[in-house]
């Protein structure tokens, strides 16, 4: 049986940036324990390869002498956390195939 615990920041309280990362964490896990079924799937190449092109920022400019500001910041930010939560992913995927 599961304990469904009170959410310890509720909104109208205001969140403090530790409960943001705690929920943003949690919904990285379970995005990523998600994920990695699917990328086991038939469909999986494809599913990657979206995601793969999510990953990098538009416009190519990875530059990482240029500083970004406004959009560029926030889409550099996003392809980075998708990469983070492939990876994650694949590590879940890898811990569950069986030893050989």
């Amino acid at each position: 049986m599961h304990t469904v615990t009170k959410d310890p920041a509720p909104p109208r309280a205001g969140l403090t940036v530790e409960a943001i990362e705690g929920k943003l964490l949690a919904q990285r896990k379970v995005l990523a324990l998600i994920l990695s079924r699917l990328l086991g799937s038939d469909a999986g190449r494809d599913l990657r390869a979206a995601l793969d092109s999510l990953s990098v920022m538009q416009d190519h400019q990875e530059d990482p002498g240029v500083l970004l500001d406004g959009p560029e910041v926030i889409q550099s930010a996003l392809a980075v956390e998708v990469r983070e939560i492939v990876l994650a992913a694949t590590r879940a995927q890898t811990a569950m195939e069986p030893e050989a």
